[in-house]
């Protein structure tokens, strides 16, 4: 938005137009990549999806009007959503057999610290207010992403090996994601859990300051928390819930969510002198809530889906966190009903969630929703 406005030199109000038309567009992408990601293998497509998010970064790099501003708006967005499509069936493809959550905590673990990485570098170059810097930070995301793209071709290879009829699930599962109901359970419960963060990362900062009348910082505060426990915690909330089922995991975090979300409702009706204390304790919450959910529920999409299907619908599964980026912030506009509206919406979400959970534990097959913990396997393969 700032490089729109401040580089290309288009109004703010058609930069969000074309901003959030781009993104929407980019939602058509997930559905598209379900199509060849089985046929064609993730890598082609996640060494593609590098290559349309750098040619996007070029465009944005020349853009002198909206036309080409709506080119790179356009192509960073599918290419994103590529991305973020085939990464996880990629991931499942080139780690070995068995339980994926490990695999999948440390990816999110590495994209929250490159996401915190990013922004303070993007904060940094938008505070120089000057062009030329913010020019050569799209360049430099260009160039990132040719590295990338490189890294990928050279150093990453597929282990995908033909589907078999013995696999757990291919007999059961449908191939159609759509016509498998635990699935759209997971879908529904993926959206549910992470509806909180987005509008955490946007609407709560208009609550934070407008509603409970806190300082700035705060919401700085909170977002670095955020990212500090995505990029540094993962990897070990992932291995000290093993003990537990993946369903009991994840009805954990969304309690805590829960929670957060009915606090900080309240939040507006306590004395101003223990709001500030009470906002960090809710930023503390959401972050550890966080760390787990999208590795167990990522793990039990690739448990579930067929062995033939599993890039189909691991990249049909990202359609959860696309619709929630976009609702998240549309939840803010609630605020000017009433300041508890946006919390009770996902306060009953989140139930919602709880519900489907208790469905699912039965629902689901055996394997996806308990993991053998790291100890017993590694007894079993010695």
């Amino acid at each position: 938005m700032l490089y729109l406005v401040r580089v290309v030199g288009i109004d703010v109000g058609v930069a969000g137009v074309l901003v959030a038309g781009g993104s929407v567009v980019g939602l058509a992408v997930p559905a598209l990549a379900s199509r060849g990601v089985d046929s064609v293998g993730p890598r082609v497509l996640v060494i593609g999806s590098q290559g349309i998010q750098a040619i996007g970064m070029a465009t944005f790099f020349g853009a002198d009007g909206p036309v080409m501003a709506t080119a790179g708006i356009v192509l960073s967005a599918a290419g994103l959503q590529l991305f973020y499509s085939s990464m996880s069936a990629l991931v499942a493809d080139v780690v070995e057999d068995g339980p994926k959550d490990h695999a999948f905590a440390m990816v999110t673990r590495v994209r929250g610290a490159s996401f915190g990485l990013g922004a303070l570098a993007g904060g940094a170059l938008a505070s120089l207010g000057d062009p030329a810097w913010m020019r050569a930070g799209v360049a430099f995301n260009g160039v990132t992403l040719i590295l990338a793209l490189s890294l990928l071709s050279l150093g990453v290879h597929g282990q995908r090996r033909p589907a078999g009829r013995d696999a757990p699930g291919a007999d059961t599962a449908p191939a159609r994601v759509l016509s498998s109901r635990p699935f759209i359970g997971l879908m529904v419960v993926a959206f549910c859990s992470t509806l909180p963060i987005d509008f955490f990362l946007s609407g709560n900062a208009i609550y934070v300051t407008d509603y409970l009348g806190m300082d700035p910082w705060v919401i700085g505060f909170g977002v670095a928390l955020l990212t500090v426990f995505s990029s540094v915690f993962g990897s070990v909330a992932v291995r000290l819930t093993d003990r537990y089922t993946r369903i009991t995991t994840q009805m954990i975090a969304v309690v805590l969510f829960l929670v957060w979300a009915l606090v900080s409702a309240a939040a507006v009706h306590l004395p101003s002198g223990v709001r500030t204390a009470t906002v960090l304790v809710l930023a503390v919450l959401i972050a550890f809530a966080n760390v787990v959910p999208m590795a167990r529920l990522a793990a039990m999409v690739e448990a579930t889906a067929p062995k033939s299907h599993k890039g189909r619908f691991l990249a049909v599964f990202q359609y959860p966190f696309s619709i929630a980026q976009v609702v998240g912030p549309g939840l803010t506009s609630l605020l000017a009903v009433a300041s508890w509206v946006p919390w009770v919406i996902i306060a009953v979400l989140l139930v919602v969630a709880l519900l489907v959970l208790g469905w699912l534990r039965s629902a689901l097959p055996h394997h996806a929703v308990r993991v053998e913990p790291i100890s017993a396997r590694m007894s079993a393969h010695d």
